[in-house]
């Protein structure tokens, strides 16, 4: 198991914090969700509840525009993922618990789960930022070399080629792969779980519910056939994908961010807080 080193810890955590309050009083900031940001989910969602509803109506003509509406659908789903969902399963949202968990549930309706995603990123990713082996945001697929400890292939030489096409998959692979594979396994990086059976069936529910939504429905009412109606939905989740993983990755992947790993006895060398600068 990871440890961080505890010397001066705290008291480099509380200067920290103080002055983080500090910025946000002295600026008159809410450090919860404010008018902008209800005003932002109220937006996103309603585009997004909107375009889908219209894609139902068949109030149009052309295989373009029902391609159109879905890739449309891909923008606006990861807008309101990475604005709505990500900070509300972040406790960000809102100042009350109970609308940061109801507004996380975003994530089910763009194909993700959001009980997981606290797992991977809150639990997982946000407290071994970057280290090898326990991140599993740099321990996705050995295709992409994300960390100067993983092994060197010939292959990555052209990864900053074929990467961009391996991102357009990814949350397609959310809705279809990787929410189950992560519930079956028993340690998520270092981090040991066992899943109640409330979550499983949470897990269940909203998977089929997004395929209905997304498969069945359209299928069913509009006068596309199945293959055309899949295509768009892979179009939809091939514009997320992208969207999804250029701004996580510019955003915690860049130059200058260190990689470090712990020692055999498993300790880094800073406290978690220092090690979050760091990455």
């Amino acid at each position: 198991m990871i440890s961080f080193d505890r010397t001066d810890a705290n008291a480099f955590y509380k200067e920290l914090r103080r002055r983080i309050d500090h910025y946000f009083e002295s600026n008159d900031f809410s450090v919860k969700g404010n008018r902008k940001m209800l005003f932002k989910a109220t937006l996103f969602l309603s585009i997004y509840i909107l375009l889908y509803c219209f894609l139902l109506t068949g109030w149009y003509n052309g295989l373009w525009v029902f391609f159109g509406i879905w890739i449309g659908l891909g923008f606006v789903s990861m807008f309101a993922g990475l604005n709505i969902g990500h900070d509300a399963v972040h406790g960000a949202f809102s100042e009350n618990r109970r609308v940061n968990f109801v507004m996380g549930h975003i994530f089910n309706f763009i194909g993700a789960n959001d009980y997981m995603w606290d797992l991977i990123h809150n639990k997982v990713h946000h407290n071994f930022t970057n280290i090898d082996g326990h991140d599993l945001d740099i321990n996705h697929t050995p295709l992409v070399r994300m960390s100067p400890h993983q092994p060197l292939w010939f292959i990555h030489r052209y990864q900053h080629i074929y990467t961009f096409f391996l991102y357009a998959l990814t949350t397609i692979e959310f809705a279809f792969a990787k929410d189950y594979y992560m519930f079956f396994r028993k340690k998520l990086g270092p981090l040991e779980v066992k899943h109640t059976s409330w979550q499983w069936l949470r897990l269940l529910f909203f998977k089929l519910l997004y395929y209905t939504l997304f498969l069945v429905l359209p299928t069913v009412l509009l006068d596309y056939s199945f293959w055309q109606v899949l295509l768009g939905f892979l179009m939809m989740h091939l514009v997320a994908g992208f969207i999804l993983s250029i701004i996580f990755n510019t955003a915690h992947l860049v130059e200058d961010v260190d990689y470090p790993l712990p020692d055999d006895h498993g300790q880094m060398e800073h406290s978690w807080a220092i090690h979050q600068l760091y990455t």
